[in-house]
């Protein structure tokens, strides 16, 4: 059967959680910040039911939910052949205080950005369902975090055909500065005392440690039972890209497969076998009992952050699917798993596949010797499985499909590849090159203030420390704007061959409102590879800013030559394309960018926009109601594609779409903060009446849950 795409509702019991605090904390000490994001930590007993927006795909295997609404989690997926949930289903949303805002929910699989149990892990987020060419489906659902200003998208997708879940990650820094970051799914699945956790690798670390894998001191560890306390456990040496549970009583289990090059990864979280663990279950669901999470992640634990450069964008894929009937699995690709294991004086093989494979080929040898050669037509969800006698050597499996090509082969016994483990050096002496080093990993957290007092100690041991100097420069653009051109400009003197001395000295004094000189620096930047996108895109806006749209579109295009997948520079092309004349062009700039971020707001409003310069009125209402339709009713998410425009001096777009949301929109004619944006467009772009109405209209809503934030800029 083809792909079916739903937009439905859904009705879910609900503990309820009261208003957000309207005093959000400036900064967390020991903790991730959150601001301007408030707490939700006001969690009740009161449970009522509530109706959810659910978005739909489905195929002749597999049925997937999505709740926009809680954070476009994805709440479940049915097997259709067994009628199971192939993850943990919780029946009601009963929240705990866990999440970085307190409110967080289990089951499902929740996405993880910048850092885990997120600032939107049950906030709306944006949706859409794309059907594609192929006869595939994808739920795409995302969020520019309000924190630093990035993006993240997942798109859910369903193959004709394909019992498997492939989830395609999207990771963009979309700002002019670094900022911290890693990504993990969270997956849940039923704790059961049958589960075994199979994941090929031979050391893990845990909250006690790092120890042996999957026996450690004569011990079986990667059983469910083995844990009576919670615990994290993280596969610390592994190279191979699967990993996955099976219940052995149940006969049936769940293989997640990543390229380890792009996703490393690989967590297995326990509440434990004790009350204290049961009392959990207990908080987070009513009837649904224990779960378990697995979790795949960018880098090898919840400890390791790194920094996004500015204007980056990375992406990967990811596949879960079902198995059953097998026995367990040893081994997996993302077409199919397969096992070897000693059974009743026989050795068993069983392959499972993923889709249809009639005429395929299972070979199994010992050695030289062929000891299986059989042809057999693989579906999804009916195993193969067979025995034969020990032949002395180890034997081998092999699948091909039916035009000879090899889908999988393992050895039994085989032995994972790994990695040796490295310690991060220690030393007794407080030395320049230590202070760095630590200033970096508290960068690397979150933690800015930290990272500033060890650069100072680093600088007080050696005043000659370039490295130093130069992060101060860069981290005082946000947090000491006083001093940041000062700072940056004994940088630049100190270094003055260093790209990132120069592209952040133009950073600051763009922010400063000093274009010219911060032209200057750029274009020094711009000339080295680490830069050549980023550098040419703030050169780009400076040009925008300026009015002189062809510059700037010419600039925005070579930006796009380093790095192509960078959506927001294709957009902003677009932008400077129709401000110069060339709306076809410019349209087919932001339907590119539409299929680079699927979710993308800035790509849909500016097709908008250059729907209406080619004067088509019907197909631009569409974009734009498609605009209310892709965003929650958050006033952060119209800020922010107001300021993608204000950033650019695009006043006229900015006044023109907020106008429009303010009365479409409820929540947005009750926002502060959109209001005095809107009153600050009308202004600059000569309706001095209007604004001053705005601005009133602004002052008297008060400052109550109106969070400055952003980019400062003199305009």
């Amino acid at each position: 059967m083809a792909v079916e795409i739903r937009d439905e509702s859904i009705e879910l019991l609900t503990y309820v959680w009261g208003a957000p605090d309207p005093n959000p904390p400036f900064q967390r000490k020991a903790n991730w910040t959150i601001y301007p994001y408030p707490f939700l930590d006001d969690i009740r007993e009161e449970a009522r039911p509530v109706t959810y927006r659910a978005l739909v795909v489905e195929n002749a295997y597999l049925r997937l939910t999505v709740l926009p609404e809680l954070g476009g989690r994805l709440y479940s997926v049915t097997d259709k052949l067994t009628g199971r949930e192939v993850f943990y289903r919780n029946n009601v949303v009963k929240p705990g205080l866990i999440a970085l805002r307190g409110a967080w929910i289990s089951g499902g699989v929740e996405w993880n950005f910048p850092r885990g149990h997120t600032v939107t892990t049950v906030s709306p987020v944006d949706a859409r369902v794309v059907a594609e060419e192929d006869g595939s489906a994808t739920i795409w659902v995302g969020n520019v975090e309000q924190v630093f200003r990035m993006a993240w998208a997942v798109g859910m997708r369903l193959r004709p055909g394909e019992r498997a879940l492939e989830t395609e990650i999207k990771l963009t820094n979309r700002t002019d500065l670094p900022h911290p970051y890693y990504f993990w799914a969270n997956a849940a699945v039923p704790a059961r005392d049958d589960m075994r956790m199979i994941y090929p690798g031979t050391k893990v670390r845990t909250w006690g440690g790092c120890y042996d894998w999957p026996v450690s001191d004569g011990r079986d560890i990667a059983r469910y039972t083995a844990f009576e306390r919670a615990n994290d456990v993280f596969l610390a040496d592994s190279l191979e890209d699967f990993f996955g549970v099976y219940y052995e009583e149940l006969d049936a289990g769940l293989v997640h497969v990543a390229d380890v090059r792009q996703s490393f990864g690989k967590k297995f979280f326990t509440w434990g076998t004790a009350h204290h663990g049961r009392v959990w279950s207990a908080a987070l669901s009513d009837a649904d009992g224990p779960y378990c999470e697995l979790q795949s992640g960018r880098f090898v634990d919840q400890t390791t952050w790194r920094m996004m450069p500015p204007h980056w964008t990375e992406g990967w894929r990811e596949w879960w699917y079902p198995v059953q009937g097998m026995g367990g699995f040893s081994w997996a690709n993302r077409e199919a798993a397969v096992r070897i294991a000693p059974q009743n004086g026989l050795i068993e093989c069983a392959a499972s596949v993923t889709k249809a494979w009639p005429g395929a080929r299972v070979v199994i040898t010992a050695g030289e010797r062929v000891l299986k050669d059989e042809r057999v037509d693989l579906v999804p969800g009916e195993a193969f499985r067979t025995e034969v006698a020990r032949a002395g050597e180890s034997l081998k499996l092999s699948l091909y499909d039916a035009g000879g090509r090899l889908v999988i082969r393992h050895m039994e016994n085989q032995a994972p590849r790994t990695i040796r483990l490295a310690e991060e050096p220690k030393s007794e002496q407080v030395t320049p090159g230590d202070c760095v080093r630590r200033a970096v990993r508290a960068e690397e957290r979150g933690d800015a203030e930290q990272a500033w007092e060890l650069y100072e100690k680093a600088l007080m041991l050696d005043p000659a420390c370039e490295e130093a100097a130069l992060a101060l420069g860069r981290i005082a653009i946000e947090r000491k704007p006083s001093q940041a051109i000062p700072r940056l400009e004994g940088a630049v003197q100190g270094q003055p061959e260093s790209p990132s001395a120069a592209y952040y000295l133009g950073i600051a004094y763009a922010r400063a409102g000093r274009d010219p000189e911060a032209l200057v620096q750029l274009w020094r930047a711009a000339k080295y590879p680490a830069f050549a996108h980023s550098a040419r895109l703030q050169i780009g806006l400076a040009e925008m800013r300026a009015r002189r749209w062809e510059q700037a579109a010419d600039l925005l295009l070579e930006s796009l030559a380093y790095d192509s997948h960078d959506a927001k520079a294709r957009v902003l092309l677009a932008v400077a394309l129709r401000r110069s004349g060339q709306a076809h062009e410019a349209l087919r700039e932001a339907e590119a960018a539409r299929a680079l971020w699927p979710a993308d707001r800035f790509a849909l409003a500016e097709i908008h926009h250059c729907r209406v310069a080619l004067g088509n009125p019907r197909l631009a209402a569409r974009a734009r109601n498609g605009l209310a339709e892709l965003m929650p009713p958050d006033p952060n998410a119209w800020l922010e594609l107001s300021l993608d425009y204000r950033a650019a001096g695009c006043y006229e777009e900015v006044a023109g779409l907020l106008n429009w949301a303010v009365g479409r929109v409820r929540t947005l004619a009750k926002s502060a903060l959109i209001l005095h944006v809107l009153a600050d467009a009308q202004a600059h772009t000569g309706h001095v009446e209007e604004a001053a109405a705005t601005r009133s209209t602004a002052t008297e809503l008060g400052a109550e849950m109106a969070f400055a934030r952003g980019p400062r800029r003199r305009s």
